[in-house]
């Protein structure tokens, strides 16, 4: 069984999300600001602040939030709702501009860390690789420069369960595949 199996991830996130997510600015650090070299189609090009640019890094994020998330047996995923397009979204919103920086360099710090380690990028990992680097970082047994490990899964986490039950106006959500999931809400009647 995953690491990261479906129950506790629901149950973490709504404590989670009952608690609120933590996050804390550090400062920047040239070593993770600088391009990832190509992981899953990445162009190697800066967002302007030194950091790459969110489409360079989205592939490494959504792999994540799929393996926080995962589709299986049991229902969809964070795949299914769409976290790709609930990510893009959300991050590029400029009152997120403290979450998209931390998500940036643990994004880059993931991916370098797969490539050192496997050879490969972290969205090439099998899913035990991926769920041990992450198992990794809410350990504490990690500690990159420029972000906090536990937070930047924490936010993960909290924005994997956003796309995945929020309303689906926000780009999450994707044909209401977490309200059929978790069953009894849909989209009729609602307003706004």
């Amino acid at each position: 069984m995953s690491a990261f199996d479906r129950r506790s991830v629901l149950i973490g996130g709504a404590t989670l999300l009952g608690g609120g997510a933590l996050v804390t600015s550090c400062p920047r650090d040239a070593e993770h600001a600088a391009p990832t070299g190509g992981d899953a189609g990445s162009t190697g090009e800066s967002d302007g602040d030194g950091q790459m640019a969110l489409e360079d890094v989205l592939p490494t994020l959504v792999a994540i939030c799929e393996r926080l998330l995962p589709s299986d047996d049991l229902g969809p995923g964070a795949r299914e709702a769409g976290i790709d397009a609930y990510l893009r979204r959300a991050l590029a919103d400029p009152r997120m501009r403290a979450i998209k920086s931390m998500t940036q360099r643990g994004a880059v710090w993931v991916a370098r860390a797969a490539k050192k380690e496997h050879g490969k990028w972290f969205v090439e990992l099998s899913a035990a690789q991926q769920d041990e680097i992450i198992t990794r970082l809410v350990k504490g047994e990690e500690k990159p420069k420029g972000f906090t490990p536990v937070a930047f899964v924490r936010v993960l986490l909290a924005l994997t369960l956003e796309g995945f039950l929020g309303d689906p106006r926000h780009g999450g959500n994707k044909d209401q595949v977490g309200w059929k999931f978790v069953g009894g809400i849909t989209w009729a009647g609602r307003t706004g």
